[in-house]
């Protein structure tokens, strides 16, 4: 007989991986009290880091109005990076 596979929604992967950030209990505690294999867990939280650095290398918490700033800071840094790069090969 197939065991029937479990499906989790994102809030509670999110609270599961919160309580175990915030120190309240170990991954071990919570492996046992939700019957969630410690490898899953360790996926969940994995995922949950990578998805974080994501946001942030992205600048989800500026606005949109930042990063078109910063965009076109980066755009004019590169045209000026490339008139020395010109200068110097004429020298």
């Amino acid at each position: 007989m197939k065991r029937e596979r479990r499906t989790f929604t994102k809030q509670f992967k999110q609270e599961t991986i919160k309580t175990i950030q915030d120190k309240h209990k170990t991954m071990n505690q919570v492996s046992r009290e939700q019957n969630i294999s410690l490898p899953l867990l360790k996926r969940w939280l994995n995922d949950e880091i990578a998805s974080n650095r994501y946001l942030d290398y992205m600048g989800a918490s500026s606005s949109p109005i930042e990063r078109r700033k910063d965009y076109k800071q980066m755009q004019e840094l590169k045209l000026r990076l490339a008139e020395i790069m010109f200068e110097i090969e004429r020298i």
